[in-house]
């Protein structure tokens, strides 16, 4: 009957597994099962055209099959299932490639699981493939700590180190690691500069405050800044007592 025909797109392997043939008849019940399946492998190429863009995790896949909506919790296990069985869904291979890109990209153990945590790894499969990695943390953390360095040779010491301890840190590396790297770089050109370096501060805070202060409190003033910047009170003492002062009344 002309007016119940429904065309209907299938692939070859469709047109095999289920026996269609020219000119054959099916029933209602045969037709909604196959257009179940029909939706079911159009899903399916979408998640291949989502995998294809970007390598995602299982807990990933899992939170976009449900944010589209169109399949229940049933065909969502299902099509993962068949994800992880075809080799497009590998959390395992996932973690290591990430492990090894964030190590180059400078970042430490504890970013390195944080990261992977918030994609839905599970922490034993993460802390497996770190061990498995055999990553240096050291050799990183030198690297990241050395760039650091040569960022901040218009710094004192003190504050030099105090930069480098706190973006460690925040990059994900050991206690431990952090504090054998700090003291082990050399700093000499901080220290060749920090003289030239404190004079310009105690010049630059001079003009920051000489407005308002004068005397005593502007001396004060100078000298609890560049205390923050990581000089030592001496340091400062030194430089501020050879400059010349236009206040110097109420010293």
């Amino acid at each position: 009957n002309p007016t119940l025909s429904k065309e209907i797109k299938v692939t070859l392997d469709d047109y095999v597994q289920y026996g269609l043939r020219k000119g054959i008849t099916i029933t209602k019940e045969q037709l909604r099962s196959f257009e179940e399946h029909i939706d079911s492998e159009q899903l399916y190429q979408r998640c291949l055209h989502k995998l294809s863009l970007k390598d995602r995790t299982v807990y990933e896949m899992r939170k976009w099959l449900k944010e589209t909506e169109l399949a229940d919790y049933q065909e969502v296990n299902v099509l993962i299932d068949k994800l992880i069985q075809k080799g497009y869904l590998d959390d395992e291979k996932l973690c290591k490639e990430q492990i090894q890109a964030l190590s180059n990209s400078l970042y430490g153990p504890k970013q390195i699981l944080s990261k992977l945590k918030q994609r839905g790894v599970k922490e034993n499969c993460i802390l497996a493939c770190m061990e498995q990695s055999k990553l240096n943390e050291y050799e990183f953390a030198l690297a990241y700590a050395t760039k650091v360095l040569r960022q901040s040779q218009k710094s004192s010491v003190i504050k030099t180190k105090n930069t480098i301890r706190n973006k460690l840190m925040t990059r994900g590396y050991s206690n431990s690691t952090i504090e054998n790297i700090v003291s082990e770089l050399d700093y000499s050109a901080n220290q060749e500069n920090e003289d030239v370096l404190l004079e310009k501060l105690v010049r630059k805070a001079m003009k920051r405050y000489e407005r308002k202060y004068c005397g005593y409190d502007l001396k004060t003033r100078i000298f609890r800044y560049c205390l923050t910047q990581g000089f030592h009170s001496e340091d400062i003492n030194t430089v501020m007592d050879r400059m010349e002062w236009s206040h110097d009344e109420d010293k």
